[in-house]
């Protein structure tokens, strides 16, 4: 397969500095990207979420609105442990 892209200069510049430093042709560093880039939704467990799925929600914090009333909830813990003398 043969494919032709337009990068712009200062893109084409930096890939240029970077295939001779690496000493990489053009088609073994598209070949490299595409084959990570393929495997990662067959080889790897993918994105973040997917990484986190069974931990998400598991240790909850019995207060469903706190990310909406975190500095209400902050307040009234400090005042509580204030009125502990801690």
């Amino acid at each position: 397969m043969t494919t032709s892209v337009r990068l712009p200069r200062e893109l084409e510049a930096r890939l240029k500095r970077k295939l001779r430093a690496d000493n990489l042709t053009i088609s073994d560093y598209l070949r490299a990207l595409i084959e990570d880039d393929l495997s990662v939704d067959q080889d790897r467990p993918g994105r973040a979420y997917e990484l986190g799925r069974d931990v998400f929600g598991k240790f909850g914090s019995e207060t469903p609105d706190l990310a909406s009333n975190d500095e209400a909830t902050l307040k009234k813990r400090l005042k509580a442990r204030a009125a502990d003398g801690r």
